[in-house]
């Protein structure tokens, strides 16, 4: 870790100590957090000092609420784990700082995962829909159907099964009504996520792209040329099976 005495957010970094963990845990933990903080990297030194409570707040939970005592920030910092506490955090805290919460974690944990940070230098209309259109991952979904929600079940598993989505659910023969739409986005808020109709479409998208085939099918079944541009995006290698199909 870089303790520079010209560069203040390095100053920052090494002169915190958490209140959330005692001393000797701190001292077990303090140079891989202080490491995987300094190269996230922070804005500032306010945000050097956000992050740096965010994750030990998030750690001191961790070790209360699981058998772990890890000091590999990957293997701390997984999505599962960050929805949970931050569903718990929503018991007590304001919205704002439940979304500031989240925010820094994902940021760490793409850090940690050497995940590529979303590009921020266009922040306009098509980037925030290319946002939105992003998949949802396998453990979203599993922490999604883990909440026995009917609602959150009943609007994933049409989305999921037929790549339908509202406002064409409300009308599907094996649809819902909005009502139900509602309940569901307000269940999977609590739980740290944000339910959207687009992002479960590409989900199915996704998950079409996946199965062995043919591309003209895939069309006909209703993918779109964003459907298409987002897998484009986000699927996985294709498989010897896929590629014998599309020659």
């Amino acid at each position: 870790m870089n303790h520079n005495s010209a560069d203040p957010i390095a100053k920052r970094i090494a002169a915190y100590t958490p209140t959330t963990l005692s001393a000797q845990r701190w001292k077990q933990l303090r140079k891989v957090v202080c490491e995987l903080v300094q190269s996230t990297p922070p804005h500032n030194t306010e945000d050097a000092k956000s992050l740096l409570v965010a994750t030990c707040n998030y750690l001191a939970w961790l070790d209360k609420n699981t058998s772990t005592t890890t000091t590999d920030m990957a293997d701390a910092l997984t999505e599962t784990r960050i929805i949970a506490y931050t569903a718990e955090l929503a018991t007590s805290a304001a919205k704002k700082t439940v979304k500031n919460q989240l925010g820094r974690l994902r940021r760490l944990h793409r850090n940690a995962h050497n995940i590529p940070t979303p590009n921020t230098s266009t922040a306009n209309t098509t980037t925030h829909t290319a946002q939105r259109c992003t998949p949802y991952s396998p453990e979203e979904l599993n922490t999604l159907l883990s909440l026995t929600n009917p609602a959150i079940t009943t609007a994933v598993t049409l989305a999921l099964t037929t790549g339908t989505v509202i406002p064409a659910a409300h009308t599907h023969p094996n649809g819902y009504p909005r009502t139900v739409w509602d309940t569901a986005r307000r269940a999977a808020r609590t739980a740290g996520i944000q339910l959207d109709s687009r992002r479960l479409h590409a989900t199915w998208a996704h998950q079409q792209s996946q199965l062995p085939t043919p591309a003209a099918q895939l069309i006909r079944q209703g993918l779109s040329t964003t459907d298409l541009n987002t897998i484009s995006r986000t699927v996985h290698p294709l498989p010897v099976e896929q590629l014998k199909l599309a020659r």
